[in-house]
């Protein structure tokens, strides 16, 4: 939290900023954890409990958590929980890494090099563009 709120007063986040983004990322990383167990559970054919989906999410005494539904939507939440407050989000990347067929839609231009310039230019500390079977470029700034 320190660190992070060090960071946030550099780009007009306020400590408050920061712990809102912690709190709803931190639920909602739970709770998306806890979802993606339940769907991917109930999915299972070789499973011999059949729940429907809210008996499944309420049975937490049978432990489960989806390590990468708890990533993916505490990301999201705390990437809408900085946008709501009106902060740049890429600034405070420590790494962004894209691929060359994005670098048109997220940095509106086509060659990879450019986009890497635009990338480091918005305050991002490491990008990457992978080139698919080519490779990867990438630009590291100040660590």
């Amino acid at each position: 939290m320190v660190y992070c709120t060090k960071r946030g007063k550099k780009y007009g986040l306020t400590a408050d900023d920061v712990f809102d983004v912690a709190l709803y990322g931190g639920i909602c990383g739970f709770l998306g954890a806890r979802i993606f167990y339940v769907v991917f559970w109930n999915l299972n054919p070789e499973n011999v409990y059949k729940y429907d989906f809210i008996t499944t999410f309420t049975t937490i005494h049978d432990g489960g958590l989806a390590i990468y539904g708890g990533i993916i939507c505490g990301s999201i939440a705390g990437i809408l929980t900085i946008k709501l407050r009106k902060g740049p989000v890429l600034p405070l990347c420590d790494i962004v890494k894209i691929s060359d067929e994005e670098t048109m839609l997220l940095c509106g231009v086509r060659e990879p090099e450019a986009a890497l310039e635009k990338l480091m230019a918005l305050g991002v500390r490491l990008a990457v563009v992978t080139l698919g079977p080519r490779g990867a470029m990438w630009r590291c700034g100040a660590l």
